[in-house]
C-alpha cells in the first residue's frame, strides 16, 4: 500500500535532510501533501529545483508554525515530509499550501494543463503531486553544493518509484535534466530531447525524456513567462498527456500545434487595441491586458457610490470582472464574468446575486461555479466580441446599480 511505502520513504528522508540541516544549517519542507494520495491515482508529478523561500533549521526547530508544539525540538519529525508545506499562518487560521490556489506561480502551472481535460487536473490534489528536487530551503539553486544534491535527489527518485505518476513535468527544466545527466545510472534517466526537437519559443526549450520508466518533460518555471511560452507549453502537454514515449505524436505535428496556438498572441493584441476604445468610452472600467486573457475590470467600483457591492454582500472585498480568453484548439474566444473574492463560495454567491437583478440566468464557464460564461465567438468575429462586450458592461452596470437601490 501506498501509505505505508510513503511513511517508510518519510523515515529514511527524515534521517538525510535531518543530518544535512543541522550540519548546513537549512531548514527543509515538501510541498504538496503526500498523507492523502491514493494508489495509482496521480496524473502529473511536478517537480521543481528546490522550495526557494530561504530559512535556516534551526529557527524551523522552535518555530510553532512548523513543528506544532510550544517548546523546541531535536529535530524535524518523520510527518513532517508527509504533510507537505504544513507551515501554520495563525492570522489566517491555515497553513501555507492551504493557501496554494492563490500562489502567483501555481496560477501558472494551472494554465499549463488548461488545455486537458474539461476540469483542470491540478483542482484535484489526489490527481496530482508538487514537489521539488531537493527539499533544501537555500534562496536560489546556485546556492546548493555539488556533494547535496545527489544524496538528496535520490530520496526523490525514490518518492517518484513509489508514486508512480503517469507523467513527470520538471520546472527549471533545461537545469533539471542537467542535473539528471549527471546522475544518469542512478536516477535510471534517459535525455531523449535530441530525438524529440520543440522548437524554442522565445527561447523557451521543452525537454523529453524517460525517468523510471515514466515520461517526463522539461518545461521552463511558469513565473513571469510570456504568454508565448504559456500556450506553447500547455498546447504540448496537451498533445503528450497518457501516452507512453513510444507513442508520442511526430515532432512535426507537436510544432505545428504550439505553432497554430502561439500565433494568437497576436491576434489578441490587435483585438486588445480595437475594443480598448470602447470600453473607455463607458467611464465605467479601466483596461487590463495579462497573459492572453484581455480582462475587462472594474478599478474602484462601477459607479461613484463606492463600496455598494460590498454592503450587497455584506463579505470580504469583491471586483466584478469580465474575460476575453481565446481557446486555440478550439478556434474561439469565450467571454466570461466573474467575481474577485478570496471565498470562492462568497465569491459565486454574489456574482449569481447580481445576474439575479438583471434576470440573467448563470452558466458555467467549463464547468466552473465562480465564473458565468456571456458568449462564445469565431476567432474573425470581432464585431460580434465588440458589441457584446459593450452590452455586457451596461447589464453588469445595471445589476450593480439596482443592487446600490436594496
Amino acid at each position: 500500500m501506498i501509505k505505508e511505502e510513503l511513511e517508510k520513504w518519510a523515515e529514511q528522508a527524515s534521517d538525510l535532510y535531518n543530518k544535512i540541516g543541522s550540519e548546513k544549517n537549512l531548514s527543509f519542507y515538501t510541498q504538496s501533501p503526500l498523507d492523502k494520495l491514493v494508489d495509482n491515482q496521480v496524473e502529473v508529478m511536478i517537480i521543481g529545483i528546490n522550495p526557494g523561500s530561504e530559512g535556516d533549521y534551526k529557527t524551523m526547530l522552535t518555530n510553532k508554525a512548523w513543528t506544532h508544539c510550544n517548546s523546541k525540538i531535536e529535530k524535524m519529525p518523520t510527518w513532517h515530509l508527509l504533510k507537505g508545506n504544513h507551515n501554520w499562518i495563525e492570522s489566517m487560521n491555515c497553513s501555507s499550501w492551504d493557501l496554494h490556489i492563490n500562489w502567483p506561480y501555481f496560477k501558472g502551472l494551472m494554465r499549463y494543463f488548461s488545455l486537458i481535460g474539461e476540469r483542470n487536473i491540478l483542482m484535484d490534489e489526489t490527481k496530482f503531486v508538487l514537489t521539488n528536487m531537493t527539499f533544501l530551503n537555500t534562496k536560489n539553486k546556485k546556492d546548493l553544493s555539488d556533494d547535496i544534491l545527489p544524496q538528496t535527489i535520490s530520496h526523490t527518485v525514490k518518492l517518484i518509484e513509489i508514486i508512480k505518476p503517469k507523467m513527470i513535468v520538471f520546472l527549471a527544466g533545461g537545469d533539471a535534466f542537467g542535473y539528471l545527466n549527471n546522475l544518469k545510472e542512478e536516477s535510471k534517466f534517459q535525455d531523449l530531447t535530441s530525438k524529440y526537437p520543440i522548437k524554442k519559443v522565445k527561447d523557451s526549450s521543452i525537454h523529453v525524456g524517460s525517468l523510471c520508466g515514466i515520461p517526463c518533460y522539461g518545461v521552463r518555471h511558469p513565473a513571469y513567462e510570456a504568454e508565448e511560452v504559456f500556450l506553447q507549453i500547455s498546447t504540448f502537454l496537451k498533445c503528450v498527456i497518457g501516452l507512453e514515449i513510444k507513442d508520442l505524436p511526430p515532432c512535426d505535428y507537436i510544432n505545428e500545434q504550439c505553432n497554430e496556438a502561439v500565433k494568437y498572441v497576436e491576434k489578441a493584441k490587435v483585438l486588445k487595441d480595437r475594443i480598448k476604445p470602447v470600453v473607455s468610452a463607458t467611464g465605467a472600467c479601466s483596461w487590463i491586458y495579462q497573459h492572453e486573457v484581455l480582462v475587462i475590470e472594474q478599478s474602484t467600483s462601477w459607479d461613484s457610490n463606492d463600496g455598494g457591492l460590498k454592503q450587497t454582500a455584506k463579505i470580504g472585498n469583491n471586483n466584478i470582472a469580465m474575460d476575453l480568453t481565446p481557446v486555440s484548439h478550439e478556434n474561439k474566444y469565450y467571454l466570461s464574468v466573474f467575481c474577485r473574492n478570496k471565498d470562492n463560495s462568497a465569491a459565486a454567491i454574489i456574482l449569481k446575486r447580481l445576474l439575479e437583478r438583471v434576470n440573467v440566468e448563470f452558466q458555467p464557464y467549463f464547468n466552473n461555479p465562480n465564473r458565468h460564461l456571456v458568449a462564445s465567438f469565431d476567432f474573425d468575429d470581432d464585431e460580434s466580441i465588440i458589441k457584446t462586450i459593450t452590452e455586457t458592461i451596461q447589464t453588469l452596470k445595471n445589476a450593480i446599480c439596482q443592487s446600490f437601490n436594496h
